[in-house]
């Protein structure tokens, strides 16, 4: 039998196959939990509320092919509550997760493309009054979905 200080001797390799497959176990488990979404809900046409790791990261995004990743940011986390219909997306956003302030934004679906910057489409932050005028002039959507946990 080989001595314990050989590298062949079975002793000698268990301690570093553990540290392996440690290494192995944690690199499969973060790549397992960062590859999905937690939340997906279609809105309309290519615009997709999602959240990648945690519901706190709720967002709006445009997506041409929904069975990518690639996706192109309009309204920034934390998005709570969301309106649409075929000419426009309203959406209530905690800034910053700091629940005690609402930001209100309306994106305009017709100034919206895959490579166009979002604040050509995207009007905002507004606060609760200016919102309201606007859905009163241009007659944008109510709120149809409401994420009641980040409310």
């Amino acid at each position: 039998m080989e001595p314990i200080s050989s590298p062949h001797h079975p002793r000698f390799l268990a301690p570093k196959l553990s540290y392996l497959s440690g290494w192995c176990t944690l690199l499969l488990a973060a790549l397992s939990t960062s590859c999905g979404l937690v939340e997906k809900h279609h809105l309309v046409g290519s615009y997709y509320l999602v959240a990648e790791d945690a519901p706190q990261q709720m967002k709006v995004v445009f997506n041409l092919n929904p069975g990518e990743r690639q996706s192109y940011l309009r309204i920034g986390e934390m998005v709570y509550a969301v309106g649409w219909d075929h000419n426009y997306i309203v959406a209530k956003q905690h800034p910053e997760n700091n629940r005690r302030i609402d930001h209100y934004y309306y994106l305009d679906i017709k100034k919206d493309y895959e490579s166009a910057a979002p604040r050509s489409s995207v009007v905002g932050p507004l606060t609760e009054l200016e919102f309201k005028r606007r859905q009163a002039d241009l007659g944008l959507p109510g709120f149809r979905l409401t994420i009641e946990s980040l409310q």
